[in-house]
């Protein structure tokens, strides 16, 4: 066998050995929540990396509620002219 095929075969072998081991260890079962699973300390409050995108949404929901305020004309003006306006919209056609 040249060397370039028993490079490739020993690379498609561990390749197989690795996705057999990930499967392996997907496949075990978790165990239940409860008092002492874990070592660490309980969380109370919320993670740094989602604490963005908490407060995200929460300004978004103010901007909502706000919105929703307005008299209907403002509403329809500002809801749906404007961004009709801003993004028209073009007839596709389906591609098949």
């Amino acid at each position: 066998m040249k060397p370039a095929l028993k490079i490739l075969a020993a690379g498609l072998l561990l390749c197989g050995a690795t996705i057999l081991s990930v499967d392996a260890v997907h496949s075990l079962p978790a165990k239940d929540a409860g008092p002492g699973v874990s070592p660490l300390p309980p969380q109370t409050a919320p993670v740094a990396a989602v604490t963005p995108y908490v407060a995200a949404q929460q300004r978004w929901q103010t901007v909502v509620s706000l919105f929703n305020q307005l008299p209907a004309d403002v509403h329809k003006k500002i809801g749906t002219e404007n961004a009709a306006r801003i993004y028209p919209l073009s007839v596709r056609r389906p591609a098949y």
